[in-house]
């Protein structure tokens, strides 16, 4: 017998079944008030059979949903989450850092898209920008991940330019201002 979440419970129907019967043997041999015991006991049997019943209607109603997650599977998903925020923190460990010692340089976006992510409740979104720094030839860099305010969001068009610090070791590697 299975339950969804508790709601389902035939057992309760069966238990007012049985209560019911009691009621009436009860009522029957003389025990207590006769009359009512036999009306009380009378209105169980068929609230229990009813009860009955509409559980096992219930649970034709649920077979088709999905069972909940194992432990195991809800383990696995937290530590994966777990290690993606790791990292994307680590990532912006490393670009303030960059901020701090970079070469200033020219971000035009190209492309945005929504990673679906939120770090603090701030999207990550992932950006395809021409890069430019100094008198050097513009230069694409493809799939820079970054966090972006929610009130900056609306900033973040194709065509739009922020300045931003490039490390002069790996050109790939840059950090956004957004002010």
């Amino acid at each position: 017998m299975r339950s969804f979440g508790g709601i389902v419970n035939i057992g309760g129907g069966v238990l007012m079944t049985i209560i019911g019967i009691v009621l009436l043997v009860l009522g029957i041999l003389g025990i207590g008030e006769r009359l009512t015991f036999i009306i009380v006991g009378a209105a169980f049997i068929p609230g229990g059979l009813f009860m009955a019943w509409m559980g096992k209607w219930m649970m034709g109603l649920f077979k088709g949903m999905p069972e909940p997650p194992s432990l195991g599977q809800s383990l696995r998903s937290a530590s994966a989450s777990m290690n993606a925020a790791s990292q994307m923190l680590a990532a912006q460990t490393q670009a303030q850092a960059l901020g701090a010692s970079g070469v200033d340089a020219t971000a035009q976006v190209m492309a945005v898209r929504d990673t679906g992510t939120l770090i603090n409740y701030d999207p990550v979104v992932e950006m395809d920008l021409l890069v430019t720094r100094g008198e050097a030839p513009p230069y694409p860099v493809m799939g820079h991940r970054q966090i972006v305010s929610k009130i900056l969001i609306g900033r973040l068009i194709p065509g739009a330019s922020f300045k931003a610090k490039v490390d002069p070791a790996n050109p790939n590697q840059l950090q956004i201002s957004w002010v």
